[in-house]
């Protein structure tokens, strides 16, 4: 169904879907409820842009459940798969000429579906209970606003804000900020300028690589530390007592901590008290 500015389309699945989507510089919200029926709601800011809904690429596999959204895209950008192709393209077109005008998606899965987005500028919002995300943007935003299983971005200049990733976050950024307050199973991230702030709320291993950013971790009540941090030029302070860290590390209860970086700051604290781990 197609109306002024806007565009809608709708799916029956038979389980949890697989969706792929990409925009330019338009804004991406993903959302899941308790029922199997897939939509995709298109939008642009105005109706001297409405002719760009008709551009988008809206497939859906009742066999394989597998989603593709893809908005209008200039010359190369169909193939970006990472930072590395982006900072490419960007040798041959000007961001201007790539981002333009674009058409945001809002797109509504079955909860415990996974959603792999690309884009440029735009920002990603993740609202729902999915299961596996990867994102790859250059200087859109990504925040994930309920727990997610696993969550992948790769990103140049966006910042970065989940609430809870339960079993892997992996995170390269050159220049944006990583907030997690609620650290994965196994979590990893690695940034060049950004800062990093974590709330550690379960037992695995936690790995930070910092140039110049400043990392503040806090450790929820209950968890044993095991830490490993260290700073060329920057400051190395904890609010933790060492004898507060346990003595087993290799015990089911400890969170693995390893922290290095050149000039930015390192700060370890515990949690606030009503933020605890909770064995499952």
């Amino acid at each position: 169904m197609k109306s002024e500015q806007h565009r809608s389309e709708s799916f029956s699945s038979t389980g949890v879907v697989k969706a792929s989507l990409s925009t330019r510089s338009g804004d991406v919200r993903v959302r899941t409820h308790d029922q199997l029926d897939v939509r995709v709601e298109l939008s642009v800011a105005s109706a001297a842009h409405e002719h760009l809904l008709e551009q988008v690429v809206v497939a859906y596999d009742g066999r394989t459940n597998v989603l593709d959204v893809h908005a209008p895209t200039r010359e190369g950008f169909e193939n970006l798969k990472g930072l590395r192709d982006l900072k490419d393209l960007l040798k041959k077109r000007s961001w201007t000429e790539l981002l333009s005008h674009d058409v945001d998606l809002l797109v509504t899965l079955p909860a415990n579906s996974s959603v792999e987005v690309t884009t440029a500028s735009g920002d990603t919002n993740l609202d729902g209970d999915l299961n596996h995300v990867k994102v790859t943007s250059a200087s859109g935003d990504v925040v994930a606003g309920r727990e997610i299983g696993s969550l992948d971005v790769r990103s140049a200049s966006g910042d970065v804000t989940c609430v809870q990733v339960r079993d892997v976050l992996e995170c390269r950024s050159a220049s944006g900020d990583v907030h997690c307050s609620g650290s994965a199973i196994d979590s990893k991230v690695a940034t060049a300028s950004g800062d990093v702030v974590m709330t550690l709320t379960c037992a695995g291993n936690v790995v930070v690589r910092s140039v110049s950013g400043d990392v503040r971790i806090a450790v929820a009540g209950g968890l044993d530390v095991d830490v490993n941090g260290s700073s060329i030029s920057g400051d190395v302070t904890s609010g933790i007592l060492l004898d507060d860290v346990g003595d087993d590390p290799t015990s089911d209860n400890t969170v693995h901590i390893t922290v290095s970086t050149v000039s930015g700051d390192l700060r370890l604290d515990r949690a606030s008290s009503g933020e605890r781990y909770v064995r499952s």
